[in-house]
């Protein structure tokens, strides 16, 4: 009889574990919807493709800008450029802060793109930056571009 309970028992607390196991492991397989951007480098070429973009976007917008767009575009190029000055010798608090001041200055460009038509080509341009942006905002857990 007391054999039995010990082998009931022993099979319960494998079943538990297998479950906690189990349960934790699909917790941090959903965390981050499959983007895993990791600081450091990867985060480093996020910024500077986020630059080159937004470098693209103000000279299509430089060539005919009937809008006023080009002056925030510019705006949001000079905080990229702040942004990736001395990315490595930042802390993350520091870096945090700068992406927190980039994307408040997106936000204002993505609100005056959204009530401006602009041409196909630079609302594509804008798509690209407000992407790249948006993946910036995820990796230090900041409110995203609309």
């Amino acid at each position: 009889m007391r054999n039995r309970i010990m082998k009931s028992l022993c099979a319960l607390m494998m079943c538990c574990t297998a479950g906690a196991l189990a349960s934790s492991a699909l917790a941090q397989e959903h965390r981050g919807f499959g983007l895993r951007v990791q600081f450091g480098p990867n985060v480093e070429r996020l910024v500077r493709q986020a630059e080159n973009r937004t470098n693209q976007l103000v000279a299509m917008l430089d060539e005919g800008d009937r809008y006023g767009l080009s002056k925030r575009a510019r705006d949001l190029e000079g905080q990229l450029n702040i942004a990736r000055a001395d990315f490595d010798e930042r802390s993350n608090f520091d870096r945090r802060a700068q992406v927190a001041n980039v994307l408040r200055v997106a936000q204002g460009l993505s609100n005056a793109m959204r009530y401006r038509r602009a041409s196909f080509d630079v609302q594509r341009q804008w798509s690209m930056v407000r992407s790249d942006l948006n993946r910036l905002a995820r990796v230090y857990n900041l409110r995203q571009i609309s």
